[in-house]
C-alpha cells in the first residue's frame, strides 16, 4: 500500500520550456516535480529509482513522440503501473483514442488549465491508491476464504474420525432403551459369536448367564431407586446430586452364541456426565416440557461399555503371588524394613525389623509409633517424616538418627526413607530402611580426622592456583564496562569544539584508557591460557598483510619518539600461509610495542626469514631488534614470568605488567615454536621466536619481476640510517637494480656530481626526508635547481611521515616523482619504482605455473552469473587469461534460462542478486535433468562459516570467497571443471614480463595496489579500467545508503553495502570493504541498530577518499606518462563551447561532450571542477551546469558566447 506520508512525484515531459514552467508552477506546491525536455530523457528518469507516481506527457516531441514513450513505459515491468496523462495540443478524437490505446489513463488538451491539470492529477493519484487498497483487500479476502476452506475440510475429517471411533474401540459398546432392549452394538460383540444385527431389539438378559440374572434384574439395572428403597447389598446405582442413573463394577457372566458362559466381565456404563473412562456410566434422558434438571427429565435408556476382565483377574492372581514372594524376600533381608501409610503407624515390617525392636508379631499387624519408640525417638522420627513428606521435591531422603532399640543402648542408624504414591490416596506412603552405622561412625570419625589435614593442605594449594586466575578474569570483565564508556565518550568529546587545554587533557585520557584496555586484554588472554581455553585458528592468510598492519599500528608511536621503524623480510617466504594470523600479530605487536617503549633513540627492526620448509609446512623465524635500554642477565632471567619486568625501576619508568611477554611465550609454544632473547645493557635487545605454519592455497615464494627496460638501473639510496640503507639495497639487488648507498644529502649530491663527470648516470634516487645536515627536501631542491645534470634522475621521497606533512605547500609534483612510506616493504618498493616509470607491477608467475598447471582449463566454457559490472570484468579477465570462454549472465533468472539452452562446462554463481539470488537459481538449475551434474561454484563476498553449508545445501559444488584470489579460483575450477569439448592447442600462459601491461599505476591512498593487481591477475590495464569504473559507478553509494537508511529501506541498504563490500575488496580498498561489511552485518541483524548512521558516515568518508584518489591519481599520471601529451587548448575550448550550446538547448547530449573532456583534464583543481559538472548533470540541473561551465572557462581563459 502507498505510504500516506509519501509526497507524490510527478514527471513532466514537454519539449517546450514554457509548458514545463506552467505545469511545474501548478504542481510544485503539492508534489515533487521532475522535468524532462524529450522522450529519451523521460524514459531515463522514469526508470530511475524512485519511480515517479504519475507522468504528464506531451505527444508531439522530436526524437521520440509521446505515444512511443508511453509504449516503452508500459512494456517495462518497473513502470507499467505508473498512470500516464497526455497533455497535448492534439484535439482530434482519433488522437485521444490512440493515447488511450497505448496505455494512457487520461487526455488533457492544450492550452493548459492549471486547475484542470491539478484536478486530473489528484483524481488519478487517488484512483491509483484506491486500486492498491482494493488489491490488498482482495488478497486478504482470498486468504480468509482459503483458511475457511481448510477449516471446513478439517471439521469434516474430524467428524469422520469420530464416526469411526466407536467401531474401533476394542470393548463392547452398547445402547439399550428404557425396556432393556439393545438399540446399538459395535463390532466388538462379535467376540461373543454374535453379529450386532442379531441382538438389535433383543433384551439384555437374553445373553446373561441365568445364575447371574438376579444380580442384573430389571429393577436393579433399569429403574431408578426410589427415596425409600433400601441399599441392595452391592451399590449398583449412584444418583449423586445430579440424579443420574449409574452402574459401577457389576461382575456377571455373559453367554456366547454357542450357549456357553463366558468368563466374568464387567459392565461399565460410559457416559458424558463424567468424562473419566473405566468407572463411570450414565443413563440417557429426554426433556419433559421445558425442565432441564435430571430429576425432571424422562429416562429413555442407557449407554455403556462391556470390558473383558479375564486378563485382569490373571493379573490380580499374579499380583498376590508376587506380593507373597516380596514379603519372603523382605524377611530374608538382614536390614530392618518398614512400611507406613501415615505418620502415626507402621502397617508392615520385615523379620529383621521385628527382631531389632524386640517385636513378636508376624509383621502384618499395625504398630503405633508411640508404643514402639520413646518420646525423644518419636520426635526424631517425626522430624524425619516431615523432611520427606512436607517438601514435594524430596522423593528420597537419607539421614542419620539415634534410636533406642529394644532394651539395648542407643544406636546410630542411617535412615533411608522413600515416598510411595498410591492410587486414590492423597497422602503418600513411606518405605523405610534402617542401617546400623554405630561401628562405622567410629571408623569414620578416625578417617575424617586423618583426612582433614590432607584436605586442608590440598584446598589451600587449589585456592592459591585458581584464585589468581578467577580474580583476574572477573576483574577484567568488570573494568571493561566503565572503560568502554571512558574510551567512547572521550572519542566523542574530541569531535566537539574544545580549547587547547581541554583537548590536551582528553588526549591524555584517551591514551591512558587505551593503555588500560591493552592491559585488560592481556589479563583476559592470560586467564584463558591459564584455564586452557585459548584456541588457535587455522585459516589462509598473507604474511605481508599481517606485517603491514603491525607497521601501520606501530608507525605512529615510533614516529612520535623519532625512531626508525624497519621491516626486513626475505624474498623466499611463501606468499600465503595457513595458521592463526591474529595470534601471530598479537605476538609481534607485543614485541614491537615493547621495543618502541624501551627505545628512546635509534631504531626498531623486524626481520623475517625461513628456517625450514617442506611440501606442506614452513617454519619461520621472526626477530625484533632495538637499540633501547637493554637488559642484564639477571633481568633476562625474570622475563616470561607472570607480572614481572626486569626490575622495579623499569616498571616505575616505563609501566607495564610483564604479561605481554608471558602471553607471547605461551602463544609461540602453542604454534609449535620457542622464543629467545639476547640483550646487552645500554646497547639494545633482540627477541627471536620461531613458529610453524602450513602452506596456504597457492603458496609459493615471492618473485618480484621488473620489466626488461628497467633491469640494471643505477639507484642511489640516501638515508642516514645504516640498517635502512642495507635493507633497501638488498631488495633492489634482488629486483635486478644496481644500488649505491650514502648516509647524507651532501653525500648524495657529491655522488650525483661524480656520476655526471664519469658519465655513469644515476637513474633513480631513493631519498630519506629527515637527515642531519641537509635533509631530503633540501637535497632534492638542490638537485632540481643547482645541479646541471645532463640526465636528471627520477626521485622518490622515502619517509615515515604523511604526504601533506612533507609537502604542506603542495609542491610535490614539482619536487618528486614518487612517494614511499616507511617502513619499506619489497612489494611497496617495487610498486613505487614501477609507477614512477609508468609501469604496472607484474609478479612473476613462472613459479606458480610450475606447481599449478591450469592448461587443463583452456577451452572450457563457463557461465559467470554476476550483477556487478566491475566484478563481471574482473571475472572475465581472470578466466580469459587462462583461455576459458566466458559468458555473462547479470541475474539468476537469466542464468537459469541460459543454462538450459546453452552447453557449459561449469557455472560461477554470485549469491546476492536482484529478482533471483544465486541459491534460488541453483535450485532451479538442479531441477533440469540434463544439467543435473553441471558444476556450480559459488562466488560471493559472504565468506562466513555457514556460507559453504548453505551453498552445498542448495546444490552447489564448491565455494570461492570474494575478493577472488586467482590461485584459489583456478585451483577450485581444476577440481570441478571437466571439459566435454575436444581439447584445443592454445599458446602458453603469459609469464608476464610487464611489457604488455605498460600502464602506470600511481600510489592511491586507501587502496593497496598490490592486492588489487593480484585480484585481476596482475593485469595493469584491467586494473586501471576497473578503478575508473568503480569511481564512476560506486561514487554515490554513500549518498544512496544514507537515503535508504532515512527511508528505512533496509533490504536495499543491505544490497548496496554488500555490493560495495565486494567491489572494494577486489580493488584492494580493505578499509572501505571492512566498513561496508560492518554495515551489511548490522543491517542484516535488524533495523534496531542505532549506530548505523555512524558506520554509513565513516564508509562515505572512506569512499570519498578512495574515489578522490582514483580521479586525481590518473590525470597526474597522464601528465607524467611520456606517451600522453598535454591537453590541446583549442580542443578544450571547442568542447567547452559545444557543451555550452547543448546546455542552452537543455539537450542531454551534453553528457557525451563532458565525457570527452575527462582524458584532457589534469590536476586536482580541474578534477574538482569536472566532478562538480558531472554531479550537476546527474541531477539534470542544466542551469547549474551552465554556471559551473562558464566559471571554469573563465578560470581557463576561454571566452564563451555569454
Amino acid at each position: 500500500m502507498p505510504d500516506p506520508t509519501h509526497r507524490p512525484s510527478i514527471l513532466i515531459v514537454d519539449d517546450a520550456m514554457e509548458n514545463l514552467d506552467v505545469l511545474k508552477n501548478a504542481l510544485m506546491s503539492d508534489y515533487i516535480v521532475r522535468p524532462a525536455i524529450n522522450g529519451p530523457l523521460a524514459l531515463r528518469l522514469a526508470f530511475m529509482e524512485p519511480h515517479p507516481d504519475l507522468i504528464l506527457l506531451d505527444i508531439m516531441m522530436p526524437e521520440m513522440d509521446g505515444y512511443e514513450v508511453c509504449r516503452q513505459l508500459k512494456k517495462d515491468i518497473r513502470t507499467q503501473d505508473i498512470p500516464v496523462i497526455f497533455v497535448t495540443a492534439k484535439t482530434d478524437a482519433e488522437d485521444e483514442l490512440e493515447g488511450l490505446r497505448v496505455g494512457a489513463v487520461d487526455y488533457i488538451t492544450k492550452p493548459i488549465s492549471p486547475h484542470v491539470v491539478k484536478a486530473r492529477v489528484k483524481t488519478h493519484l487517488a484512483l491509483r491508491n484506491f486500486n492498491y487498497e482494493l488489491e490488498e483487500k482482495n488478497r486478504r479476502l482470498r486468504e480468509i476464504n482459503e483458511r475457511l476452506s481448510d477449516s471446513l475440510e478439517q471439521l469434516s475429517a474430524s467428524e469422520e474420525r469420530f464416526r469411526s471411533l466407536v467401531q474401533t474401540i476394542p470393548d463392547i459398546v452398547y445402547k439399550i432403551d428404557s425396556d432393556g432392549r439393545f438399540t446399538f452394538l459395535n463390532k466388538s460383540v462379535e467376540r461373543l459369536g454374535y453379529h450386532p444385527s442379531e441382538l438389535i431389539g433383543r433384551h439384555f438378559t437374553e445373553i446373561i448367564h441365568s445364575a447371574d440374572i438376579p444380580n442384573a434384574s430389571l429393577d436393579k439395572v433399569l429403574e431408578k431407586i426410589g427415596k425409600g428403597a433400601t441399599n441392595p447389598g452391592q451399590k449398583l446405582f449412584d444418583e449423586r446430586r445430579s440424579g443420574v442413573r449409574m452402574t459401577v463394577g457389576l461382575e456377571i457372566r455373559l453367554r456366547t452364541k454357542s450357549g456357553h458362559a463366558a468368563e466374568l466381565i464387567e459392565i461399565n456404563n460410559l457416559g458424558s456426565a463424567i468424562v473419566s473412562v473405566e468407572v463411570n456410566s450414565t443413563g440417557l434422558y429426554g426433556e419433559i416440557g421445558h425442565e432441564t434438571s435430571y430429576r425432571n427429565r424422562q429416562y429413555v435408556g442407557t449407554v455403556g461399555v462391556i470390558r473383558d476382565i479375564t486378563d485382569r483377574q490373571k493379573v490380580q492372581k499374579a499380583f498376590m503371588e508376587e506380593r507373597m514372594l516380596l514379603r519372603q524376600l523382605m524377611d530374608a533381608v538382614p536390614l530392618p524394613i518398614f512400611f507406613m501409610e501415615d505418620r502415626e503407624q507402621i502397617i508392615f515390617s520385615n523379620e529383621s525389623f521385628r527382631q531389632y525392636f524386640g517385636l513378636d508379631n508376624d509383621g502384618g499387624e499395625k504398630i503405633l509409633l508411640e508404643k514402639l519408640l520413646s518420646e525423644k525417638d518419636r520426635g526424631e522420627m517425626a522430624s524425619l517424616l516431615a523432611d520427606l513428606l512436607d517438601h514435594t521435591d524430596n522423593i528420597r531422603i537419607r539421614k542419620e538418627i539415634e534410636l533406642q532399640c529394644g532394651q539395648g543402648k542407643p544406636r546410630n542408624l542411617s535412615a533411608i526413607l522413600s515416598r510411595f504414591h498410591r492410587t486414590h490416596v492423597t497422602e503418600p506412603a513411606v518405605i523405610g530402611i534402617l542401617v546400623d552405622i554405630t561401628e562405622q561412625k567410629v571408623f569414620t570419625a578416625q578417617l575424617i580426622a586423618a583426612r582433614k589435614q590432607a584436605e586442608d593442605l590440598a584446598r589451600k594449594a587449589e585456592c592459591a592456583s585458581h584464585a589468581k586466575g578467577d580474580f583476574l578474569a572477573n576483574m577484567s570483565h568488570e573494568i571493561r564496562t566503565p572503560l568502554n564508556a571512558v574510551i567512547g565518550l572521550t572519542h566523542l568529546c574530541l569531535q566537539t569544539n574544545l580549547t587547547g587545554q581541554q583537548r590536551d587533557y582528553l588526549d591524555k585520557v584517551g591514551i591512558s584508557a587505551n593503555a588500560l584496555l591493552a592491559l585488560i586484554n592481556d589479563i583476559l588472554d592470560f586467564s584463558k591460557i591459564e584455564a586452557g581455553k585459548l584456541s588457535m585458528e587455522s585459516t589462509d592468510f598473507t604474511l605481508d598483510d599481517v606485517l603491514g598492519e603491525i607497521m601501520i599500528m606501530m608507525g605512529t608511536r615510533s614516529k612520535e619518539k623519532g625512531l626508525e621503524l624497519l621491516l626486513d623480510t626475505q624474498s623466499d617466504i611463501p606468499i600465503r600461509l595457513n595458521g592463526d594470523p591474529h595470534r601471530l600479530g598479537q605476538i609481534l605487536t607485543n614485541l614491537v610495542g615493547n621495543a618502541v617503549k624501551f627505545t628512546d633513540q635509534g631504531e626498531v627492526g623486524v626481520h623475517t626469514e625461513v628456517l625450514h620448509w617442506d611440501a606442506d609446512m614452513v617454519e619461520l623465524q621472526f626477530s625484533v631488534k632495538d637499540t633501547g635500554i637493554g637488559m642484564s642477565r639477571e633481568q633476562m632471567g625474570k622475563l616470561f614470568q607472570e607480572f614481572s619486568q626486569g626490575d622495579s625501576s623499569t616498571t616505575r619508568k616505563y609501566g607495564g605488567t610483564g604479561l605481554g611477554l608471558v602471553i607471547s611465550k605461551r602463544l609461540v609454544e602453542m604454534m609449535g615454536g620457542r622464543i629467545t632473547v639476547e640483550s646487552q645493557p645500554g646497547v639494545g635487545s633482540c627477541f627471536s621466536f620461531s613458529v610453524r605454519f602450513n602452506k596456504g592455497v597457492g603458496a609459493t615464494q615471492k618473485t618480484l619481476t621488473v620489466v626488461n627496460s628497467l633491469r640494471g638501473l643505477n639507484v642511489l639510496v640516501v638515508d642516514d640510517n645504516a640498517s635502512a640503507r642495507k635493507i633497501m639495497s638488498r631488495h633492489l639487488r634482488v629486483m635486478g637494480f644496481n644500488p649505491t648507498e650514502t648516509d647524507s644529502g651532501e653525500g648524495g649530491v657529491e655522488i650525483l656530481q661524480t656520476a655526471e663527470a664519469r658519465k655513469q648516470w644515476v637513474d633513480l634516487v631513493l631519498m630519506d626526508w629527515r637527515m642531519p645536515g641537509m635533509d631530503g627536501l633540501a637535497t632534492i631542491r638542490h638537485i632540481r635547481t643547482k645541479l646541471s645534470l645532463s640526465r636528471v634522475p627520477r626521485i622518490i621521497m622515502v619517509t615515515a611521515c604523511d604526504f601533506k606533512e612533507v609537502f604542506p605547500d603542495g609542491e610535490a609534483e614539482k619536487m618528486v616523482d614518487g612517494f614511499l612510506l616507511k617502513p619499506v616493504h619489497p612489494v611497496t618498493l617495487m610498486d613505487a619504482i614501477m609507477a614512477v616509470y609508468g609501469h604496472s607491477v607484474v609478479r612473476d608467475r613462472s613459479e606458480y605455473d610450475k606447481g599449478h598447471d591450469v592448461s587443463s582449463l583452456a577451452g572450457a566454457r563457463l557461465l559467470v552469473v554476476e550483477d556487478n559490472e566491475i566484478n563481471q570484468q574482473v571475472a572475465r579477465e581472470l578466466l580469459e587469461q587462462v583461455h576459458i570462454h566466458v559468458t555473462i549472465a547479470e541475474q539468476g533468472l537469466e542464468a537459469v534460462k541460459m543454462a538450459g539452452e546453452t552447453r557449459f562446462d561449469g557455472i560461477l554463481m554470485d549469491m546476492q542478486m536482484p529478482l533471483m539470488d544465486g541459491l534460488e537459481a541453483t535450485r532451479h538449475i538442479r531441477q533440469t535433468q540434463s544439467i543435473l551434474e553441471l558444476p556450480i561454484i559459488a562466488m560471493t563476498a559472504n565468506a562466513m562459516a555457514g556460507d559453504r553449508e548453505n551453498c552445498l545445501a542448495a546444490g552447489m559444488n564448491d565455494h570461492v570467497a570474494k575478493p577472488v584470489v586467482p590461485e584459489e579460483l583456478y585451483a577450485t575450477l581444476k577440481r570441478w571443471i571437466k571439459k566435454k569439448t575436444v581439447p584445443v592447442l592454445l599458446p602458453p600462459l603469459p609469464v608476464g614480463t610487464g611489457e604488455e601491461n605498460n600502464v602506470a599505476l600511481p600510489s592511491l591512498p586507501g587502496i593497496t595496489v598490490a592486492i588489487g593487481l593480484r585480484n585481476v591477475g596482475g593485469n595493469g590495464a584491467t586494473y586501471k579500467e576497473v578503478l575508473l569504473k568503480f569511481a564512476k559507478n560506486q561514487g554515490e553509494s554513500g549518498q544512496r545508503m544514507t537515503q535508504q537508511l532515512l527511508h528505512s529501506d533496509f533490504v536495499a541498504l543491505e544490497q548496496t553495502a554488500h555490493s560495495l563490500k565486494g567491489v572494494a575488496a577486489t580493488l584492494g580498498a580493505k578499509k572501505l570493504a571492512n566498513l561496508a561489511e560492518k554495515i551489511e552485518k548490522k543491517t542484516k541483524a535488524g533495523p534496531l541498530q542505532n549506530d548505523l548512521d555512524q558506520w554509513i558516515r565513516m564508509a562515505s568518508e572512506e569512499l570519498n577518499r578512495v574515489v578522490f584518489a582514483i580521479t586525481t591519481g590518473f590525470p597526474v599520471l597522464a601528465n607524467t606518462n611520456s606517451s600522453v601529451g598535454k591537453a590541446d587548448p583549442e580542443k578544450m575550448a571547442k568542447l567547452f563551447r559545444e557543451a555550452e550550446g547543448l546546455l542552452l538547448e537543455f539537450d542531454s547530449d551534453v553528457e557525451k561532450v563532458v565525457q570527452e573532456m575527462v582524458p584532457l583534464v589534469h590536476g586536482e583543481a580541474r578534477m574538482k571542477q569536472l566532478k562538480l559538472l558531472q554531479e550537476a548533470l546527474g541531477d539534470y540541473n542544466f542551469e547549474l551546469c551552465l554556471e559551473i561551465l562558464r566559471g571554469w572557462g573563465k578560470k581557463e581563459g576561454l571566452e564563451l558566447s555569454h
